[in-house]
C-alpha cells in the first residue's frame, strides 16, 4: 500500500563515470516526510525524503534518467511479483512479468532498467523502465541459476575485471555452483562467468562496484571478497558483520553493508575495513539482498533503502545527504568614532554570516579591538558545527574629532617609504655643522574646530647636533602657531607609490596650516632661540594633518617644511632649513 504523499522534491542527478541526468522542478519524487519503518539515520546530514510500503518489495533502484524508482516483487502474490515502478506523483504501477525477482539494476546512461529471475535463472531487460520485461539473458550455468544481487560497472570503472557498462551478477548457487558473471548492457547474451565456481563462495547474494574493483557480499561465510583479474576472490577486510546487501558510495568510495545481524547499515574502509553505522532500526532477513542503492546527487547522496524482514516486509525508504556546506561568512566596512573616554574605539564587522545547512556557527575575529585611529584590516572567521570555516576581510575606520594630540616621532615604515627617518624635527646646519636630530619628549598639538589656528608646545631633545656632539642631550622647548593655509595649498606626497598609499580619497581629508610668526623653539635656560618660518613662503605646501600626512608612515601625523634663524648664546646667528615629521595620538580625556 502507498504511503501518503504531499511535497515535491526535485534535484539535479549526477550518475557516477559520466551519464547525466537531470530531474526538473515537479518531476522527482514526492517526499512523504513519516518514516513508516523504524529505521534512523546515524551519520549526520540524512533526511527522509520518501517511503512506501508494497508486501514483497524487492531490491528498489533509482532511476536517475526518469526520476523514478524500480523494484522487483518477491512474494507468494503472483499479482505483486515481476517488476514495478513508482510512478512520479502517484502509486506503484507494475511493468510487467510475474517472476520471483532475485535483482534490479538500472543503467543509469539509457534509463534501461535489468531484473533477475531467482529461479529459472532468466534476466530481463525494460527499454527504459516503460516496456515489458524482455529476455536479455538466457541463463548462467544452465543449471540451477539463481542470479540476485546485481550491478553497473560505472563508466570510468578500471578494475580490468569487467568493462565500463558491463552489468554484474551473482549466482547464488542454492542448488548448483556458486559463481559471478558478467554481461553486456548493450548487446544480449554472452555473458561470461568472472569468477567460477571454486568453493569460496557458499551463499553470494549481492554486488557492488566501485571505480576500481568489483564486490561480492557472501552471506553464508559473513564476508565481503573483491573479484580479481585472474577470476579469484580476495577477502577484503571488515568489521565482523553478516552482509546482506552492499553498495558503493560514489563519493568515497566506501562500502555501505547491511547487517544482518544488527540491522544496521555500516560504512566499510575496503582498504582498512574499518566500520562506522550510518543507519540502524533495518528490518530485514536472509533474502533482504539488492536492498541499498546509492546515487550521487548534485549536492550529495541518495539513498534507496528495501526492508524485507518482520513485521515490515516491502518498505522501500529514500534518504538523501546533502553535504556539508561550508559557512558563509559576511563582512561589513565599518566606521566608528574614537570614544575619548575609554580612549580606545570597539567596532563588529560581521555582516550577518551564516550556515546554509542551519548549523550552529562560531564567528571569530583577528583583531577585537579596541583599534587605533586610522584603518585597521580585520578577519572575521566563522566556523560551523562540523568543521568546516570561511573568512572574510573588512576595514574598520576610527574617526578621532579630538582636537588634541600627543605628538611624537614619526619612524619611517619600509614599506611606503624610502628612507630610515627616526624623528620629530630636523634641521641642517643649526650648530654650525650637518644635521641636527630633535625628539620630541612632552609634546602637544592642538587644532580648533574650525581650523582657525593650531599650536604644538612642549619639549624635545637634542639627539645628534651634528657637529661635535657638545650639544647633544640638550633640552629646548618648542612653541609653534600654525595659521589656515591657502585655497591653493596642496598636499605634499613623500611616500611610495602615492597613488596607492596617499590617494585622493585620503588627502582630501587632510588639514592644512601655515607656520604662523611668533613660532619659536629656545633652549630651556633661554639663552639660545630660533625662529621658525613658513617654507615654502608661498604655501604652495602647508604643514598637513592627516593620516600618512607626516610622509614617514601611514599613521595619523603631522609635517611640515620651515626656515629656521638661530640665535646662539655668544649671539652667533645662523640660518637654514628643516622639516617636522611626526605622529599624532589622541588626547583622551
Amino acid at each position: 500500500m502507498a504511503g501518503a504523499r504531499s511535497l515535491i522534491v526535485s534535484l539535479s542527478i549526477l550518475v557516477a563515470g559520466g551519464c547525466d541526468g537531470t530531474i526538473g522542478a515537479g518531476e522527482g519524487i514526492e517526499a512523504s516526510g513519516v518514516n513508516q519503518s523504524s529505521v534512523v539515520a546515524a551519520e549526520p546530514g540524512w533526511t527522509l525524503v520518501d517511503q512506501f510500503e508494497q508486501t514483497g518489495a524487492m531490491a528498489a533502484k533509482f532511476n536517475p534518467v526518469d526520476g523514478a524508482i524500480y523494484f522487483g516483487g518477491r512474494t507468494s502474490s503472483s499479482l505483486r511479483r515481476g517488476l514495478w515502478r513508482v510512478e512520479i506523483g502517484g502509486a506503484p504501477q507494475r511493468i510487467g512479468g510475474s517472476f520471483q525477482v532475485g535483482g534490479v539494476v538500472v543503467d543509469p546512461c539509457t534509463g534501461d532498467v535489468f531484473v533477475g529471475d531467482d529461479f529459472p535463472g532468466i534476466t530481463y531487460r525494460s527499454v527504459g523502465g516503460r516496456t515489458a520485461p524482455a529476455r536479455w539473458v538466457a541463463g548462467y550455468h544452465r543449471g540451477d541459476d539463481d542470479p540476485v544481487g546485481m550491478a553497473i560497472a560505472p563508466m570510468d570503472h578500471t578494475s580490468g575485471v569487467v568493462a565500463p557498462g558491463e552489468i554484474v551478477v551473482v549466482d547464488r548457487g542454492s542448488n548448483g555452483p556458486d559463481e559471478v558473471w558478467a554481461f553486456s548492457s548493450v548487446t544480449p547474451e554472452g555473458e561470461r562467468a568472472i569468477h567460477p565456481d571454486n568453493g569460496t563462495l557458499v551463499d553470494g547474494v549481492d554486488v557492488a562496484i566501485s571505480r576500481t574493483a568489483v564486490y561480492v557480499a557472501d552471506q553464508g561465510r559473513n564476508r565481503i571478497y573483491r573479484v580479481l583479474p585472474d577470476r579469484t576472490l580476495e577477502p577484503i577486510a571488515m568489521p565482523p558483520l553478516r552482509p546482506s546487501s552492499i553498495a558503493v558510495d560514489p563519493r568515497t568510495q566506501e562500502l555501505l553493508v547491511v547487517d544482518l545481524n544488527t540491522g544496521s547499515i555500516v560504512r566499510v574502509d575496503p582498504d582498512t575495513g574499518d566500520g562506522t553505522t550510518i543507519f540502524t532500526g533495518l528490518s530485514v532477513n536472509t533474502d533482504n539482498f539488492g536492498g541499498l542503492d546509492v546515487t550521487e546527487t548534485e549536492d550529495g547522496l541518495r539513498l534507496v533503502i528495501t526492508e524485507r524482514g518482520t513485521p515490515v516486509n516491502g518498505t522501500i525508504t529514500v534518504f538523501e545527504f546533502k553535504a556539508n556546506q561550508a559557512p558563509v561568512a559576511v563582512c561589513q566596512n565599518t566606521v566608528v568614532e574614537l570614544d575619548a573616554v575609554e580612549c580606545a574605539a570597539f567596532a563588529a564587522i560581521d555582516g550577518g554570516s551564516f550556515d546554509p545547512d542551519g548549523d550552529d556557527i562560531t564567528v571569530e575575529v583577528s583583531d577585537e579591538g579596541p583599534y587605533p585611529p586610522g584603518d585597521t584590516e580585520v578577519t572575521l572567521t566563522v566556523t560551523d558545527s562540523q568543521g568546516l570555516s570561511t573568512s572574510c576581510t573588512a576595514v574598520v575606520t576610527v574617526e578621532s574629532n579630538s582636537t588634541g594630540w600627543f605628538a611624537d616621532n614619526a619612524v619611517s615604515d619600509p614599506e611606503v617609504h624610502g628612507g630610515n627617518s627616526d624623528h620629530a624635527m630636523i634641521v641642517w646646519g643649526f650648530f654650525g655643522g650637518g644635521t641636527t636630530i630633535f625628539d620630541f619628549e612632552d609634546v602637544v598639538f592642538e587644532a580648533q574646530d574650525d581650523d582657525s589656528s593650531a599650536r604644538m608646545t612642549g619639549l624635545m631633545r637634542v639627539r645628534e647636533d651634528g657637529c661635535d656632539g657638545v650639544h647633544d642631550g640638550e633640552l629646548w622647548t618648542l612653541d609653534v602657531y600654525l595659521d589656515p593655509a591657502l585655497d591653493t595649498t596642496r598636499p605634499k606626497l613623500e611616500l611610495k607609490n602615492p597613488d596607492v598609499n596617499q590617494p585622493p580619497s585620503v588627502t582630501d581629508e587632510w588639514r592644512f596650516f601655515g607656520l604662523a610668526d611668533g613660532s619659536r623653539i629656545y633652549r630651556a635656560d633661554g639663552l639660545a632661540f630660533a625662529d621658525l618660518h613658513q617654507r615654502p613662503a608661498d604655501l604652495r605646501f602647508g604643514f598637513q594633518v592627516g593620516f600618512t600626512a607626516n610622509g614617514k608612515n601611514t599613521n595619523f601625523g603631522m609635517s611640515g617644511w620651515l626656515f629656521y634663524d638661530h640665535t646662539e648664546e655668544d649671539g652667533t646667528m645662523r640660518s637654514g632649513k628643516g622639516d617636522f615629521n611626526v605622529d599624532l595620538e589622541p588626547i583622551c580625556e
